[in-house]
């Protein structure tokens, strides 16, 4: 259900976005919701203020739900491999108090700062949302592709769901690798 209503927000959001800015304006745009309102709006001073403040924090709490869950989630998932003995053991270690992987959640901070600060060194933000989205990908064709020894190992499974189960597999490794390959590699500095 929290799929299809951020889905549906999503896409709600891009039909407005395309049916107010032309497309070529939106594809110079740095900010394309922000000049989206700005331009609804702008008739009006005191509803442009608004509407750009409302737009404006609707993209910080968006950015900032998104960067939450995924520092949760790649938290965990270092915690998983540690757990499982393939990453090192030092990324299992749970808090006693609070019963959340803290060096992984720690190791995982540590590394996003040093990656923020030494972006602009390298090839700014760019660089980061590039090398973000290639490793994205990289997690995703394994998981998707995992599927196969999986429904191997486990017979019953391949019963259960039977062929068709492996569309979403297949077109899930087919994407991932169109991500790694179209991502952006931005030169360095």
């Amino acid at each position: 259900m929290g799929i299809l209503v951020v889905t549906a927000f999503y896409l709600t959001t891009n039909i407005v976005l395309f049916a107010v800015r032309n497309y070529s304006l939106l594809a110079a745009d740095t900010a394309p919701l922000a000049a989206a309102s700005n331009g609804i709006l702008s008739s009006n001073a005191v509803l442009a203020l608004f509407g750009g403040l409302l737009v404006g924090v609707g993209a910080l709490i968006s950015v900032a739900g998104s960067d939450e869950s995924g520092m949760i989630g790649t938290a965990r998932l270092g915690y998983a491999l540690a757990a499982d003995g393939l990453f090192p053991k030092l990324f299992a270690k749970i808090h006693a108090k609070y019963k959340t992987p803290y060096v992984s959640i720690i190791i995982q901070s540590v590394t996003a700062l040093a990656a923020a600060l030494l972006a602009p060194l390298f090839g700014g933000l760019s660089l980061l949302i590039s090398v973000s989205v290639f490793f994205l990908a990289i997690a995703y064709l394994a998981t998707c592709a995992s599927v196969f020894p999986l429904r191997k190992k486990n017979s019953k499974a391949g019963a259960v769901y039977g062929k068709r189960s492996v569309v979403i597999p297949v077109l899930g490794v087919l994407f991932s690798v169109y991500l790694i390959a179209s991502a952006a590699y931005p030169k360095l500095r």
